[in-house]
């Protein structure tokens, strides 16, 4: 399997055996609406994002797509906003990509109106060849069986110059044992980084990361054009 970090875009391209994929994650369909900025943000944010993912599926050849969670923004029931656009969203996308989902910690209800040929797996994530890809906010079983892990949920940021950056968060095992590294997805919607919105420390966030060790791993960043910040 070969993980590539897609230049100047939140995304993966995965490309196992004859398959190849697209993988975001951390949408958060109704995060404007529902932070009152739906009269800055005036836009149909399921034709946006969709179109954002269909070009990325036709530049690197992908008919899968792999969605890490956090597909909409609120943390109980879908409102009817969210409920309307993400409908509108997996009509797009279905007619363009397989879907398969993990869903996330904000993801309640979406499995009840997810369109039928959608794939939603639960929390213990989705394996690809010896990767495992989940969203981030619970404990997968057997997870230290696998060669790398693949997530979201955190939303990394970095303070480039005066602005913060979404980047890619790698964390590299010390020793010889698995997972040898976790990489971090960053989040897909635009907004919240024009808002600057961090959940925080991902040891605190993250309960996978708790039963790692984080200490013992290394942490490389790397902002969306490549270029290393931390080693």
């Amino acid at each position: 399997m070969h993980l590539t970090f897609i230049d100047g875009k939140p995304a993966l391209l995965v490309v196992s055996k004859k398959e190849r994929w697209i993988v975001i994650s951390d949408i958060h369909i109704g995060f404007a609406v529902l932070s009152g900025l739906g009269h800055e943000y005036d836009m149909d944010e399921a034709t946006t994002m969709s179109r954002r993912i269909i070009k990325l599926g036709e530049d690197y050849k992908c008919n899968k797509l792999l969605l890490l969670g956090d597909l909409k923004h609120s943390i109980g029931n879908p409102t009817t906003y969210e409920k309307n656009q993400l409908e509108l969203f997996f009509k797009i996308l279905t007619g363009k990509f397989y879907i398969w989902i993990t869903l996330g910690n904000h993801d309640a209800g979406v499995e009840s109106f997810a369109d039928k040929r959608v794939f939603i797996a639960g929390k213990n994530g989705i394996v690809l060849d010896d990767v495992l890809f989940c969203h981030g906010h619970s404990v997968p079983n057997g997870f230290l069986k696998y060669r790398a892990i693949v997530m979201g949920h955190i939303h990394p940021h970095a303070l480039i110059g005066v602005e913060n950056t979404p980047v890619w968060a790698i964390f590299v095992n010390k020793h010889k044992t698995k997972p040898n590294r976790i990489v971090v997805v960053p989040h897909f919607n635009d907004v919240l980084t024009q808002r600057n919105y961090s959940p925080g420390n991902p040891t605190t966030l993250s309960p996978l990361f708790r039963k790692l060790d984080i200490t013992e791993f290394r942490l490389e960043q790397r902002s969306l054009f490549g270029e290393k910040i931390i080693a």
